[in-house]
This record gives structure tokens, C-alpha cells and sequence, in this order.
């Protein structure tokens, strides 16, 4: 299933983007703190503030502690923050199914305006379903839970598989510019260690997988709602982009 994406419009200055609410004090428009839904804790390893963040970009480390600022006064989100997914951001075959994305506010603006190398360390989002599998996919309990037990090992695969996606991508815009033996090598490498990681995971669209799924219980109906599940939250969107055009954006 092609999922749909919004478009953002962003502005950019060498390659990394930033939010107009860098300057946020200029703003009056602004969101209501009482429409966000936050989990702050008493943990002060949690905070915000006791937290430094150096670069070496000293304009990027001002729009850092800006929007860190922004988020503290103007939205009261100091640590961690869970974003519920409304029923107009679920692909039609999700209807009626809740989803919510647990992330750490510092996190999530470090990812936006760092470089490549520097968003690799941010932890990454952490996604739940609160009704489970059961009504999606009409199994027994216990398949449903071999299914959420199955996701949850696979979890950083299908990160990994995301991310390697994403640089094959930037390989091939690369090499339509540039005809080099060094890029078709790091291509034909990059393409064996994603073939490789796509045959580990039970959640691609394939016949061993579907056959693995119908041995336990599921139809091949619902199979296919498991592989259009699993690409929409882990696949096809980056959700710590995603939830800061939400919050600094919009």
C-alpha cells in the first residue's frame, strides 16, 4: 500500500533544516499548552536544562536551546512527550486502531537541526498500540501476542532496513550526477546487506513470510493489514521529523 505523506515547507541553510520558531519570541501565534498531551517526571535525568548540548556550529546550538525554551514555556513539555496519533493521520485500513509515539522532547530537536552522523545517537521513538492486534488482525490471543512479541525483536531491524533504504536512495541520486566506481561499490554493497535485512524480517511482503504468518491462525487478508501496519509506523515515516513540524510548525 502507497502510503501518503504530507508535504512541510522548511527552510534550509547548508543542508540543515530549521524551524521559524527559532525566533518564537516574535510569534504570537502559538499552541496551547493545555492541547498538548505530556508525561513530564520528577527525574531530573529527564530535564531538559541540566543537559548541555555542544557543537561546533554555534548558530545551530542557539536554535537548539531555542526551540528547547519554546517547548518549555510555550508548550510545557520539559522531558518526555507522547503524541496520539488522530484518526485523520491513519491510512483508511486502520480505522477505528489507536496508535501513540513516546518521545523525548530534547531528542526530537537535536534530530532536526543536527547533521546526519549526530541523529544517529538520538534514541528513537517509541511506538505503542493501547488496543493491540486483536480486532486488526481477528486472531487468538496468543498469535496476537507471538505477533507483538515478533515486532518488538524486530524493532531495530526494521529501523536498520529504514535507514538503509533511505542511504540507497541517496546513492542513486548521487550517481545520476556523478559516474564513480567508488559510489557503484558502496551501491552493490548497501544493496547486499538490505537484501540481507529484508530476508530476516518476518514483516516484509514475501511467500515465506506468508506462509509463516498463515501457519499461525492469521488469513491472508490480515496479512497483508500486518505488512501495510508495520510499513505505515515503521517503514515510512520518520517520526521525530514528523511529530516537531507538528509541534513547531504548525
Amino acid at each position: 500500500m502507497e502510503v501518503q505523506k504530507k508535504c512541510f515547507k522548511t527552510k534550509e541553510t547548508r543542508g540543515v533544516s530549521f524551524s521559524p520558531f527559532s525566533d518564537w519570541k516574535l510569534h504570537q501565534d502559538v499552541i496551547d499548552p493545555k492541547s498538548i498531551v505530556s508525561e513530564n517526571t520528577n527525574d531530573e535525568t529527564n530535564k531538559l536544562e541540566p543537559k548541555p548540548i555542544i557543537f561546533q556550529d554555534a548558530t545551530m546550538n542557539e536554535r537548539i536551546q531555542r526551540d528547547i525554551e519554546y517547548a518549555r514555556v510555550k508548550l510545557g513539555i520539559t522531558s518526555s512527550y507522547i503524541y496520539h496519533l488522530s484518526p485523520k493521520e491513519l491510512p483508511d485500513f486502520l480505522t477505528g486502531f489507536e496508535a501513540t509515539i513516546r518521545v523525548n522532547i530534547r531528542d526530537v530537536i537535536i534530530y532536526q537541526h543536527a547533521d546526519m552522523k549526530r541523529r544517529k545517537l538520538v534514541a528513537r521513538p517509541v511506538i505503542t498500540f493501547p488496543l493491540g492486534f486483536k480486532r486488526l488482525l481477528h486472531v487468538s490471543p496468543q498469535v496476537v501476542e507471538e505477533v507483538a512479541v515478533t515486532l518488538l525483536n524486530q524493532e531495530s531491524l526494521l529501523h536498520t532496513i529504514r535507514e538503509e533504504r533511505s542511504q540507497l536512495v541517496n546513492l542513486k541520486q548521487k550517481s545520476r550526477h556523478a559516474h564513480s566506481s567508488l559510489l557503484k561499490k558502496a551501491r552493490t554493497a548497501l544493496s547486499a546487506r538490505l537484501y540481507k535485512h529484508d530476508a530476516n524480517s518476518h514483516f516484509l511482503r514475501s511467500k515465506e513470510n506468508t506462509k509463516y504468518w498463515l501457519s499461525k491462525g492469521i488469513s491472508k487478508k490480515n496479512i497483508k493489514i500486518l505488512y501495510e501496519l508495520v510499513d505505515y509506523f515503521y517503514l515510512s515515516h520518520d517520526w521525530n521529523d514528523y511529530i516537531y513540524r507538528k509541534l513547531f510548525l504548525h
